[in-house]
């Protein structure tokens, strides 16, 4: 399992990690604060997997995004408002249909959010999980001889 998991795309797995944590931190809150349980349950597992669809969806939408950076903006703008404007439509249809909590399916795809703050600590986890460390930084060209970075010429200076 955990071979598997190494190869697969990591930031995902930690994000997924997150997401879920914010999930079950989230029902667990639920039980103390909402009437009917079931239904704020239904919506805020509805909101979860939404959000790890849109994270999967956010990793595809960068890939082809930086394959081709003459369309890195329009691609990433798309992606997003693709991704907004499905969820509105999406919680149109809860809030008409009452099928699940619309509130709670908002609380679940916004864990998207929290879980960006989680991550860091997601990756310093999964790195214990897989004993690994995180590779060292390497200098930049322009760091290894920093007195000659941001000189010109006595010609240019002058200009």
């Amino acid at each position: 399992m955990i071979d598997f998991l190494k190869r697969r795309d990591r930031i995902l797995l930690e994000m997924h990690t997150g997401t879920l944590l914010i999930g079950v931190v989230c029902q667990i809150a639920g039980i103390f604060f909402v009437k009917d349980v079931s239904y704020y349950s239904a919506g805020l597992w509805f909101g979860i997997v939404l959000s790890m669809v849109a994270n999967i969806h956010m990793a595809r939408t960068l890939d082809i995004a930086l394959s081709d950076p003459s369309r890195t903006v329009k691609v990433m703008v798309t992606g997003y408002v693709v991704r907004y404007a499905l969820f509105a439509v999406i919680l149109v249809l809860l809030a008409q249909t009452e099928v699940f909590s619309p509130l709670a399916a908002f609380l679940g795809y916004m864990s998207l959010k929290f879980t960006a703050y989680l991550q860091p600590f997601t990756h310093k986890f999964y790195l214990h999980v897989f004993h690994e460390t995180d590779p060292e930084p390497e200098d930049l060209p322009c760091e290894e001889n920093p007195e000659n970075f941001g000189e010109t010429s006595s010609e240019e200076g002058r200009q």
